[in-house]
């Protein structure tokens, strides 16, 4: 019997591979944002509950001071889920949590498996229902639609990261999967869209978006039936809920309460560098979709995206669903144009941005079915959206360069490709 190689799949499992291995061959990056999250993880495993001050990362500037103790800013369920990883290798291990920090850094077996369980892992089940998909649909050009979501999309820059967003996008990707095959799962595959969807919110507040407007898509089919959904969604939302209030002493999460930013040596009271950035909303907004830490400048080829939901509104069967997408994106976009003005910190690019790849893939492949062949200008796309997740791999912490005091403009990719270039000469 003789086995068919496809060789277009072993080239882009390998691509994957050697992605990974980027990533995870280099010094992994390491911000304030890991730190809040491993000061928790830390101090769950070591018995203190969810007060991080006697932890290795208390320097983490996001925190803040509740009733006589330091409490990370970040919703407790991500860090909760890692400490449970984390004591169940402590069973296996001869080095504790802690100790492993101390000895090896941040290649520990402990943050090694914390970043393939709650990042790449996540990343690789999304490319997965994204090929079960393909395969469903009949999609042409399916390799290269695959390759964008996996290696060109701007979370591919965020595998080495202990961050929430790739986790909540994968769980929104999910969501909309059981969507896209209502017409085969039916009831089951509503509970399952609730599930999800309500699982990315607890990840990522501002999703909250997309689980309604999901909720919205499911009513045109299954008016009757939309309870099903609602009912999918409880168990996350408890779940957050009573962590949230376990850890903080209230429903609302900690980093909406400003009032517990404000204490004697507080960072936020003085915040430095790109957190000290104050552009005019104008420019705000246009640097995030366009310009230094723009959506369309990192990642081009989803543009392509905007030209297929474009072409989904002509089609009387995809006009609705095409107008619920460019209310979520649009809600984003405002949203963070709005409420924030440092860029998401020490990041490359827009991390926020970051649980709009689903959305957008879906719609660069509606656009990709109804090409007979690939144009030059989104092969153009393509390598800048590729250059840039490679920039952000090999440059991570591009934000951390210092800023000039007084400036008030920074850009994350230029910082992170000159030192790219440099690398390149050298290999």
């Amino acid at each position: 019997m003789r086995f068919k190689i496809n060789k277009t799949a072993v080239l882009f499992w390998l691509a994957l591979a050697v992605i990974i291995f980027l990533i995870y061959s280099r010094d992994l990056p390491f911000t304030h944002l890991e730190g809040s999250r491993l000061a928790t993880v830390e101090s769950l495993v070591s018995g203190n509950g969810f007060a991080i001050d006697n932890s290795l990362f208390i320097d983490t500037v996001d925190k803040v001071w509740l009733e006589g103790r330091f409490i990370s800013t970040k919703p407790p369920v991500l860090s909760v889920l890692a400490a449970g990883l984390v004591k169940f290798l402590e069973l296996f291990l001869p080095w504790d949590f802690r100790q492993a920090f101390i000895l090896f850094g941040l290649h520990n077996v402990y943050y090694v498996a914390i970043l393939f369980v709650f990042v790449v892992l996540p990343w690789l089940l999304s490319i997965y229902l994204a090929d079960k998909l393909l395969k469903y649909y009949k999609v042409k050009h399916s390799y290269l639609a695959l390759f964008v979501l996996a290696g060109v999309s701007l979370w591919a820059a965020y595998l080495g990261r202990f961050t929430n967003h790739i986790m909540a996008a994968a769980l929104l990707f999910a969501s909309l999967y059981f969507y896209l095959l209502r017409q085969k799962g039916g009831n089951k595959y509503l509970l399952w869209s609730g599930f999800f969807a309500s699982s990315a919110v607890v990840f990522e507040l501002s999703a909250v978006v997309w689980w309604l407007l999901l909720g919205w898509a499911w009513c045109k089919d299954y008016r009757l039936k939309v309870w099903l959904y609602l009912v999918g969604s409880l168990p996350a939302f408890l779940v957050h809920l009573a962590l949230t209030f376990l850890s903080s002493g209230s429903f609302l999460p900690v980093y909406l309460r400003k009032e517990l930013y404000d204490y004697p040596g507080s960072y936020w009271l003085s915040p430095q560098g790109i957190d000290a950035i104050n552009q005019p909303t104008w420019l705000y907004f246009f640097n995030i979709i366009f310009g230094t830490h723009g959506l369309f400048f990192y990642s081009p080829i989803y543009l392509f995206a905007i030209a297929g939901m474009w072409r989904g509104w002509k089609n009387k069967h995809l006009r609705f669903v095409s107008i619920l997408s460019a209310i979520g994106i649009l809600s984003f976009i405002l949203y963070y144009g709005f409420r924030t003005s440092n860029f998401g910190g020490v990041a490359y690019g827009m991390r926020w941005f970051i649980v709009l790849v689903p959305v957008l893939w879906l719609w660069f492949v509606y656009y990709l079915q109804n090409q007979e062949k690939v144009s030059a200008l989104l092969i153009i796309a393509l390598l800048w959206s590729g250059i840039s997740v490679l920039v952000g791999i090999f440059h991570p912490l591009a934000g951390e360069v210092e800023i000039k005091p007084g400036s008030s403009i920074f850009f994350p990719w230029l910082a992170g490709a000159l030192p790219f270039l440099r690398y390149l000469r050298l290999w």
